[in-house]
């Protein structure tokens, strides 16, 4: 399954079980290999429901910035 779509899959899952979005980080060295052939990735979430002093709207650019973040790294290539 292409990267974009597992993506897409994963964060629908999670919002429908979890009812709030899925807020992917990803870091360094979370790209790894399996079975010395198969690369899989590492993932992270940040609950962003739990981010204390802050708006909701910033939250809302902490969620968005982190989505731009991994449209980026597929689009470019770089996982």
């Amino acid at each position: 399954m292409p990267a974009k779509t597992g993506f897409s899959k994963i964060a629908r899952l999670f919002e429908k079980k979890f009812g709030q979005p899925f807020c992917p980080i990803v870091t360094r060295g979370d790209l790894r290999e399996f079975r010395q052939s198969h690369p899989y990735l590492h993932l992270h979430h940040m609950d962003i429901t739990r981010i204390p002093v802050v708006s909701d709207l910033t939250k809302r650019d902490v969620l968005d910035m982190s989505r731009q973040k991994l449209s980026s790294l597929l689009q470019s290539g770089g996982l």
